[in-house]
């Protein structure tokens, strides 16, 4: 739709005259996203950030519960991130290095 069908929509809905404001800065780099997004490399990339990063996230989520920041501050949630993201990689390590046998061995 263009701006101007929606003014004469906007018009004739109330019978009055409405403001309408449009952020061109925002619709120029919506386009331009938009035009990176949907070239070769940007869709590459795209497709490489659902495999990498995505699933992290959902990791967090699921298994660690982590849903939401209990601190406030910049300082505060990048060291609640760091403990979280901790936890996780821990957790990887875990799955890899088998625990050491600590049960006594039997002789004879």
């Amino acid at each position: 739709m263009t701006i101007p069908t929606i003014l004469k929509a906007l018009k004739q809905k109330k019978k009055r005259d409405r403001q309408i404001s449009v952020n061109y800065n925002w619709l120029y780099f919506k386009n331009k996203a938009k035009e990176q997004l949907t070239s070769k490399t940007g869709h590459d990339l795209y497709a490489q950030h659902k495999i990498e990063i995505e699933p992290i996230f959902a990791d967090l989520k699921t298994h660690l519960k982590f849903k939401r920041f209990s601190v406030c501050g910049l300082t505060a949630t990048s060291s609640e991130m760091g403990i979280v993201l901790m936890a996780e990689n821990l957790s990887k390590l875990s799955k890899i290095v088998k625990p050491p046998d600590l049960r006594p061995k039997k002789s004879g």
